[in-house]
């Protein structure tokens, strides 16, 4: 209750507010489930983070009081994580035989050819610091030698485009979305990392939700079951977000991750 009687911040300092305290708790009941549901998303890409950078998710279960109850894995046998013979922050390193070696790696174990890599934030210094890179560039002809194009620019906050090998067809993103980890900041992808692989594969699963509500229980298909309740004795409300979420990789083959130092 305490909440809602108070005036938010920026309502007009009338002696009468013309804000009703029934419209303060849905404005507040709102901006709880829109960031419910960013935290969500910010779950999703770092369970999808770790499966393309390790082939494993962990799922930790937590009881009501927030204390840590059990722990599982969820594990795929993938091992498709290549360590370079010269790593890339050595400006002899051989970037473009090693991102040439695991596309052809990718094409002979799913026949496909992958066209996207997914880069931590160093990647692109590597890039550009890469002595063979540097010379491709300095071609006064280079648009015509259809090797590469360096392009660095941001497309979206977090996500920046380096630019387009066309000798390999691959697209190079550095992506540095950062999660919260018990009060730790981490990367999505690993500051070192590059995820090559074939886009839109895999699927999104959305498990049934069991809530019991109304003195019943309900079992409800959907990706995501808002549940509020209610104290009348304690005044108070509280908001649930349910979502039984688990990602699906089409083909282990589709992927593979360079870890460029190591």
């Amino acid at each position: 209750y305490n909440d809602i009687s108070q005036r938010q911040f920026g309502e007009q300092p009338n002696i009468y507010s013309p804000v009703p305290v029934e419209e303060r708790a849905a404005r507040l009941q709102a901006q709880d489930l829109a960031e419910l549901m960013r935290l969500h998303a910010n779950r999703r890409g770092q369970m999808a983070a770790e499966i393309l950078q390790s082939g494993a998710v962990t799922i930790n279960a937590y009881a009501d009081d927030g204390q840590l109850k059990t722990t599982d894995t969820i594990e795929f046998d993938w091992s498709e994580a290549v360590v370079p013979s010269t790593l890339w922050n050595d400006p002899a390193a051989t970037i473009f035989d090693d991102l040439k070696a695991v596309s052809e790696k990718i094409q002979s174990n799913a026949g496909e050819i992958p066209t996207l890599a997914v880069c931590g934030k160093n990647i692109e210094k590597y890039l550009m610091n890469n002595e063979e890179v540097k010379n491709w560039l300095m071609l006064p002809n280079r648009d015509n030698i259809t090797m590469m194009n360096l392009q660095p620019h941001f497309t979206s906050p977090q996500v920046r485009h380096i630019g387009y090998i066309s000798a390999l067809n691959l697209e190079l993103v550095s992506y540095t979305q950062t999660y919260n980890d018990g009060g730790q900041i981490k990367p999505f992808i690993e500051e070192n990392n590059i995820i090559v692989g074939c886009p839109g594969h895999g699927k999104e699963i959305h498990a049934p939700i069991t809530i019991f509500q109304d003195k019943n229980w309900q079992t409800i298909a959907a990706a995501f079951v808002p549940q509020y309740t209610a104290n009348d004795d304690a005044q108070t409300t509280a908001l649930t977000l349910y979502s039984r979420y688990v990602l699906v990789p089409e083909s282990l083959d589709d992927w593979a991750v360079i870890k460029a130092m190591g």
